[in-house]
């Protein structure tokens, strides 16, 4: 049977509309309508909610995430709204079928420049589209947003964020590790320079006979979005020694003679942890250790990049 579908604009316009368990949604949005058929194999695991106008689907599905809600089909006879995570495009087959009794709206709803754009349409943490340049050279790519917090934040995860044993790598930077985020490194640094505020990243050795520094050689080092090796450690001074690390900027180091704990060299289990918030060198793309033969060991943990906006 051929489907033949005629396709209708809802326009939605709107200041403010809440739902108690969706967020606040406000936008300025258009749906497209296609009555007499309803999207199957893409409704959300299932989610159904009871709803009394087409207008009203559509505002719960834009106080949702675009990720969880792209479309929706709904039900004017039982006032049943179903989200769904897909739209009828995601499929290689037909993923409409015909049903008078349902109505089948999405929309294209444009990506914005960062979380905290977001953030004025929905207060639902999860992953958003995002495009920082808009017409620029930079695609669009997806960010997780943490709406809880004011202004919003993005959170740039990577497949290093486990806590994660260095041993047996005696010569200076004999381990290796880079970092893989979700986007590509002129995505980030786009969002970062535009939109970021207060971009933060974690770092933590924590070591057992194993330095950083010894003898003006450097053992253990950090590497900016650019592939530089970087003259400090988390929450050192980029202008200081060379090296030094949270606690020398602070004057808390174990041993006042050492710009690192981890630079006292002892069988002691000792840390140099801190936060980089310096943008220009954010994210972190690879982390190097050494030092770690015999029985000299360490631990490296390297958080998200977070960033405000």
């Amino acid at each position: 049977m051929q489907l033949h579908i005629n396709y209708y604009v809802l326009l939605i316009s709107l200041c403010l509309a809440f739902y108690p368990d969706h967020g606040v949604a406000v936008a300025d949005a258009t749906y497209w309508r296609k009555p007499g058929v309803r999207l199957v194999n893409g409704a959300g695991g299932g989610k159904q909610h009871k709803v009394h106008t087409v207008g009203g689907c559509t505002l719960l599905c834009l106080g949702l995430t675009p990720a969880s809600c792209r479309s929706v089909n709904y039900h004017s006879g039982s006032k049943t709204c179903e989200v769904n995570d897909k739209a009828d495009g995601d499929f290689d087959g037909v993923g409409l079928v015909a049903d008078d009794a349902w109505d089948y709206l999405y929309t294209e709803l444009a990506p914005l420049a960062s979380c905290s754009a977001w953030q004025q349409i929905s207060s639902t943490s999860g992953i958003y589209p995002v495009d920082p340049d808009g017409a620029g050279a930079v695609s669009v790519f997806n960010v997780h947003c943490n709406m809880s917090s004011s202004p919003a934040t993005a959170i740039f995860h990577h497949d290093q964020e486990s806590r994660t044993h260095v041993d047996g790598y005696k010569d200076p930077q004999s381990y290796s590790i880079s970092l893989s985020y979700g986007q590509s490194m002129e995505q980030i640094a786009a969002y970062l320079d535009r939109d970021g505020i207060n971009c933060s990243q974690y770092m933590k050795y924590e070591c057992k006979g194993s330095v950083i520094l010894k003898s003006d050689t450097i053992y253990s080092a950090w590497y900016d979005r650019r592939g530089q090796q970087a003259p400090f450690w988390a929450g050192g001074d980029p202008s200081g020694a060379m090296g030094n690390c949270a606690c020398s900027r602070d004057a808390t180091c174990e041993d006042a003679d050492m710009n690192c704990n981890c630079d006292i060299e002892d069988n002691e289990w000792r840390s140099d942890e801190g936060v980089i918030t310096e943008s220009s060198y954010l994210p972190i793309t690879r982390v190097t250790f050494g030092d770690t033969g015999g029985s000299e060991e360490g631990y490296h943990t390297i958080g998200p990049l977070v960033c405000e906006g």
